[in-house]
């Protein structure tokens, strides 16, 4: 059974954020049907992050939240994303899946190739960040030069 039917990691890991349906700039011929374009983005939060070593005394705060270091909950969010595309793509419509360090760095680690996998079958693999989860609680406050290290 899927994670998506048990519904376990669904509202903890995917926030939809855009899912369009639109008919506007596409061309068709005039005895066609206007075409309809249909994109669903995933934001896949990131579980687990650390404050990069380039904050000067950058501490991750313990927490006791999900990690992507727990293998059960990682394995369940990649089949989340799987089934989420396979649904989008029965109905001819692509992903955006937009993840940050903590998830592609399990993927990378444990050799799962779930996102090069959803970019082979034409999804999007894009980088989200959150500055506080990678940057620290101040992060609005850091000076510029942190950016040039």
């Amino acid at each position: 059974m899927s994670t998506m039917t048990r519904g376990t990691a669904f509202p903890l890991i995917l926030s939809l954020l855009l899912a369009t349906a639109t008919a506007a700039g596409v061309e068709s011929p005039a005895s066609q049907a206007p075409v309809v374009l249909f994109t669903v983005g995933v934001h896949v939060e990131p579980f687990g992050a650390k404050v990069s070593s380039l904050v000067p005394g950058g501490v991750t705060p313990p927490s006791a939240g999900p990690t992507y270091e727990n293998p059960v909950l990682f394995a369940n969010h990649a089949a989340d994303l799987v089934e989420l595309a396979r649904i989008a793509e029965r109905h001819g419509g692509r992903m955006t899946v937009l993840v940050q360090t903590p998830f592609t760095t399990t993927a990378t680690s444990t050799g799962n190739r779930v996102l090069s996998d959803l970019r082979s079958r034409g999804n999007e693999i894009a980088l989200h960040f959150h500055e506080d989860a990678h940057l620290g609680r101040g992060s609005g406050s850091l000076p510029a030069s942190v950016g040039r290290q």
